[in-house]
């Protein structure tokens, strides 16, 4: 059994006459019927009822149309896969600030070598808007309660599950701990960085579980990340966080998991209007941010900080 065989199938399917299918197929109605004889067998099924007036599908042959239609539609996807990125001479994509920027500028231009990608970083509320307005191809942004109710025009595709992280000093009393809560940290000098989502995250922990002790706020990533180094307070951050700090890898700083029970759910997610971008093209980037993004966590998480 081949595609070639599969697409026998299709157009006798369609036409219900295999003298039609060997008019459009170029192909001896008696090759055709030889090869559907042998996938019948093959599968031990009957797909066609022949007679010398009609041909009908049978109830086992309908199921097996449907899956011989998806098997040829994604076939020809992945034919048409170089065709539609090459098509896509250029791609204009934009990440949340901070997050795997510079890994994701080496992974795509390693992948989709014939493309020239502009890399913009954003708040993930300037990126929707951006992608609403055609400016923007891609977006790579966190999905939660704030702005689940404008992406419900377009097409989203999770990455992963958001997990939080206290960042805290070598030097800290802390350092040593396997998991964190706020009650934990609620006494300690905090650092937030000033964007939408963290903003949104430390609004939930101030109406579950009481104000923290914020000492301020700052779009300063690597101000926030020197001052925690130097044990003059701490910052929560995601997962991401652990990627890019460049005081874990110099053991500076340690990242502790923070139990985070009664916050809405939060994720990270691609984003993309396909009224501007090939679905071809959006499903193959996807699959390899995905796969890339989840890779890179599993090699630079601190396994030695988690349950």
């Amino acid at each position: 059994m081949n595609i070639e065989q599969l697409k026998y199938v299709q157009v006798v399917a369609t036409h219900l006459s295999f003298s039609k299918a060997a008019e459009i197929l170029y192909v001896s109605q008696s090759a055709i019927s030889q090869a559907i004889s042998k996938i019948e067998r093959d599968l031990n099924i009957k797909i066609f009822l022949r007679d010398t007036k009609q041909v009908e599908l049978t109830k086992e042959g309908q199921l097996a149309l449907k899956l011989i239609d998806s098997i040829l539609q994604q076939t020809d996807d992945l034919f048409n896969l170089k065709n539609n990125i090459k098509k896509a001479d250029h791609l204009n994509l934009a990440i949340v600030k901070g997050l795997f920027l510079p890994f994701m500028l080496n992974l795509l231009k390693d992948r989709i070598a014939d493309t020239q990608i502009k890399f913009l970083e954003s708040d993930s509320i300037s990126i929707i808007e951006g992608i609403q307005k055609g400016q923007l191809d891609i977006g790579i942004i966190p999905i939660y309660v704030e702005n689940e109710h404008i992406l419900k025009s377009l097409r989203v595709a999770p990455i992963m599950d958001i997990s939080y992280y206290v960042f805290v000093s070598c030097d800290s009393p802390l350092a040593k701990r396997k998991s964190l809560t706020y009650n934990d940290i609620e006494k300690e000098s905090i650092i937030l960085y000033d964007g939408p989502f963290l903003k949104w995250l430390f609004s939930s922990i101030s109406n579950k579980q009481g104000a923290n002790n914020v000492l301020f706020s700052s779009t300063n990533q690597e101000f926030i990340r020197e001052f925690t180094s130097k044990n003059q307070g701490i910052t929560i951050d995601t997962i991401a966080e652990t990627i890019v700090n460049p005081h874990i890898q110099t053991n500076k700083v340690v990242a502790i998991p923070l139990i985070t029970n009664n916050i809405a759910f939060s994720y990270l997610g691609i984003v993309a209007d396909l009224n501007n971008i090939d679905q071809v093209i959006f499903n193959y980037i996807s699959k390899v941010i995905t796969q890339y993004v989840n890779d890179e966590i599993m090699n630079h998480l601190p396994f030695n900080h988690t349950k």
